[in-house]
């Protein structure tokens, strides 16, 4: 029987400036908090922004989940708010979540005057059948 563990909940962040990134609470299965910063630099393309991102999870008990991700932000028309959507891949797994790889999805909006957003995440990750 291999391990997995549910990543669904939501998310609320925001941006950061003298650490260049997001400070993210989550709710959910997941209990703790996230940073996350760009990498690279923002391309459009099919009016859309897209973006990679570095995300560092950590749980309560200390357990941690680095990925790396894709990011698409979207105008809603009459908006000042984008909707974002992003796809995490696991590149590293602490603690709990050791030997655990695979990748997870979000969905929500970020004003991007603000830095601040909502997000609802879902997906599993889990080991490799052995």
């Amino acid at each position: 029987m291999t391990r997995s563990f549910t990543m669904g909940g939501t998310a609320t962040f925001d941006f950061f400036e003298p650490l260049a990134g997001y400070v993210v609470a989550m709710t959910g299965d997941f209990d703790g908090g996230v940073f996350a910063r760009q990498v690279g630099e923002a391309r459009e393309e099919e009016r859309a922004t897209h973006l990679d991102l570095e995300h560092f999870f950590m749980r309560r008990d200390g357990s941690t989940i680095q990925t790396r991700d894709k990011s698409i932000l979207s105008a809603v028309p009459g908006q000042t708010r984008l909707l974002a959507a992003t796809t995490y891949t696991v590149v590293k797994a602490t603690g709990a979540f050791e030997g655990m790889s695979g990748s997870f999805r979000s969905w929500g909006a970020i004003d991007p005057g603000t830095g601040q957003g909502v997000l609802r995440f879902w997906g599993a990750i889990g080991e490799a059948a052995r």
